[in-house]
């Protein structure tokens, strides 16, 4: 982070998360990967501090070690419906 950036700090507090699939895409060599990983999905139930363009409702974290150490371009997102079997 640049020295002269200030820092903001936000308060979130979760809800108890619940499991399921979070969809997540991967860019690497010119393709793009769509993949699905296990994870906890936590609701927001309260900000503080938050600019007031901050509108996320669900905060998800992926299960597999692998997913939280790839390259910052890898954005986890819940599934909203789920997935065909």
């Amino acid at each position: 982070m640049p020295r002269n950036m200030q820092k903001q700090v936000v308060t979130i507090t979760l809800g108890t998360p619940s499991q399921g699939l979070i969809r997540m895409y991967h860019y690497a060599a010119g393709a793009g990967q769509q993949l699905y990983v296990p994870g906890l999905i936590f609701p927001v139930e309260h900000v503080e501090g938050a600019p007031e363009y901050y509108n996320r409702e669900l905060v998800p974290v992926p299960l597999a070690r692998e997913m939280l150490t790839m390259p910052n371009d890898v954005f986890p997102m819940p599934m909203i419906e789920p997935a065909a079997e």
